[in-house]
């Protein structure tokens, strides 16, 4: 791409001292050049020469096992009776928004709890987290499964445990994990595995009936990314997210992230360190919903932790100095690879970006005041944004966009999305589609580290929470918009053309060379604002930018497939080209790549069904 230079000199703020840990809003510029995150991401940069010098050759025989199980853990066999919800992919996005402020509290028309708790779970993790099809080379034994949420590489290094508080009739208090090879769950821990994590977070409210824990075992993304792997588990946990949010969303159920919470504490919790699994995000989830909604709000009120924790299985309770370990744990994980390989970039990065009880005590605290009463117009534009024509006003309609959807159901949606390898080259979208595109994958999600934006009599109110993350499209065949560089203000719903002309070459350059950026409709590039990032939350930024891009991933591909679109995401870019070209301000860097049109179908390849059992037929 060309040489840009739209931006102005930047003034490095004075360095603060050292000598005592930074709080939230005392970080500078120069700290954040300093952090352990930035210069993990700095490290795992893609350059030409890089590319071009890269003899690493992926050890097949050690490729580990996407499949993890704990063996001799007592099975629980979820009931195959799958809901086919009447409401398309964009109804059920914005029911998600409507009632993305809802507190843990059933109503009226809500199941009660322990009505077919069961079953809601089957079905949450049916369209959240399970296998979608298998692929296999026609004429050979050679197949691999794919799932409903996407992932770098289909290595899928996230893993499902379900938290549940009380017996329910049908499913015992317990932590269990989910067996996504079988649609089964494995009981890991007897007794109510939720209220002292809960407590312990220092929510104050009653506690969930059912809580699930993500977790990331990294040395599966490593072993073919190597170093820059830890970006695409946090990529990959992002889009677990945006799924299971939507999942949830579509069965009637509320749901909350929760991002800020001791790592160590609740690693032991739940015996993750014996399948070498790293928890990074607990999801909150209650029956019944309500439309209140007030963005300057806390999504979650957590103005204090819990000085102790009652350990679990011990009715009454123990108060001990951290969250207890419950034990013995039930079951021993397989072997997932014959080879594991250290990489001290992750190992690094992982423990820079970890709190423990006292950094989420600071954190929350901070951020409560930093959030009372902030802007729309208070949001930072990543870098210099001057228009080279006329902004374009993105008129979006739910009604019109649900009329345009070709799938019936967001199940239907959720399990027909796939990755596209390849691209036609021909095949064009029209600018409403990309306006349909745009938004829907764009208004947030409940957590404590994001927010959700609201729609007031058609209009759109940014969340009072910060978005981390920027889109800047390289458009390449949109009917209404003439080929060139737009920034997609999600605040203001525009979209400012940079440069009026051809992007094909430059998209595809710094893609890693990769054909299927120039070869669609139109691509994007995610910017990260990590200078915002890093003052409300230390180093943990990288994580929820991260989330938040992979969020914004799985939303983009949904939404895509529900208009008979295809996508992908692309995680090799070449970072410093894309950040010159578009002349970012320093703190902000490209996190994500993505792009739109029409997938070649490939006739080596045929579909299987995702399961031995009857599933519905879409």
């Amino acid at each position: 791409m060309e040489n840009r230079s739209l931006a102005g000199d930047v003034q490095t703020p004075a360095t603060e001292s050292r000598e005592t840990p930074l709080m939230p809003f005392s970080r500078t510029e120069t700290d954040l050049k300093q952090s352990p995150f930035y210069e993990y991401h700095h490290a795992t940069k893609h350059t030409i020469q890089k590319l071009y010098s890269y003899g690493h050759r992926l050890d097949w025989a050690s490729q580990p096992d996407p499949f993890l199980r704990f063996d001799g853990a007592p099975i629980v066999d979820l009931p195959h009776e799958f809901s086919v919800s009447s409401d398309d992919l964009f109804q059920a996005a914005v029911s998600h928004v409507e009632n993305a402020r809802t507190g843990f509290i059933n109503k009226d028309d809500a199941k009660s709890e322990t009505d077919d708790l069961l079953k809601f779970i089957s079905n949450l993790l049916f369209y959240g987290v399970a296998i979608s099809a298998w692929k296999q080379v026609v004429g050979t034994n050679n197949r691999w499964a794919l799932r409903v949420n996407a992932s770098s590489g289909n290595l899928h290094p996230t893993d499902t445990h379900v938290l549940i508080s009380r017996d329910s009739g049908v499913l015992g208090a317990g932590a269990y994990h989910y067996k996504v090879s079988e649609h089964k769950l494995e009981q890991r821990v007897r007794g109510d595995a939720v209220t002292p994590l809960i407590r312990r977070l220092g929510i104050q409210s009653e506690a969930p009936p059912v809580v699930l824990c993500l977790s990331s075992i990294f040395f599966r993304e490593a072993w073919k990314y190597r170093e820059r792997a830890f970006r695409y588990c946090q990529h990959d946990m992002g889009h677990a997210l945006a799924s299971l949010s939507l999942s949830a969303s579509a069965l009637g159920w509320s749901m909350r992230i929760v991002g800020i919470f001791p790592d160590e504490e609740v690693a032991d919790y739940l015996g993750l360190n014996q399948a070498n699994e790293k928890p990074l995000a607990l999801v909150l989830l209650s029956p019944g919903s309500t439309n209140l909604f007030d963005p300057h709000d806390s999504v979650l009120s957590l103005d204090s932790f819990d000085a102790g924790a009652v350990q679990l299985g011990e009715p009454g309770g123990t108060k001990t100095a951290t969250l207890s370990a419950p034990g013995p744990f039930i079951g021993k994980p397989n072997q997932l690879s014959s080879q594991i390989i250290d990489y001290p970039q992750i190992s690094r990065v992982y423990q820079a970006t970890k709190y423990d009880l006292d950094s989420c005590r600071d954190v929350r605290r901070n951020q409560k005041d930093f959030f009372t009463g902030v802007s729309a117009k208070s949001a930072p534009k990543p870098g210099p944004i001057q228009a080279a024509g006329d902004v374009i006003d993105l008129q979006f309609d739910f009604e019109n966009a649900s009329k345009s959807c070709q799938h019936k159901s967001v199940h239907q949606t959720i399990r027909k999305r796939r990755s596209a390898v390849d691209m036609d080259g021909r095949t064009g979208m029209s600018l409403e589609h990309l306006t349909y595109i745009l938004r829907t994958s764009t208004m947030g999600f409940p957590a404590d580290f994001q927010g959700v934006d609201v729609l007031t009599d058609g209009h759109w109110s940014r969340s009072a929470r910060e978005h981390l993350v920027h889109l800047y499209l390289y458009v390449h065949r949109v009917d209404g918009l003439t080929s060139g560089l737009y920034y997609f203000d999600r605040f203001e719903n525009t979209l400012v053309p940079l440069l009026l002309r051809d992007q094909r070459e430059g998209a595809k350059e710094t893609s890693c060379f990769q054909d299927i950026a120039c070869d669609g409709a139109f691509s994007v590039s995610m910017i990260a604002d990590f200078q915002e990032g890093y003052r409300l939350y230390g180093d943990r930024c990288y994580r929820f930018a991260h989330y938040e891009a992979g969020y914004i991933g799985q939303m983009l591909y949904l939404t895509a497939c529900a208009l008979g679109h295809d996508a992908t995401g692309i995680g090799c870019f070449v970072d410093d080209d894309i950040n010159k070209y578009l002349a970012l301000d320093d703190g902000k860097e490209v996190i994500y790549n993505f792009t739109f049109g029409k997938a070649v179908h490939d006739s080596r390849l045929t579909t299987l069904p995702s399961y031995g059992f009857s599933t519905p037929e879409f």
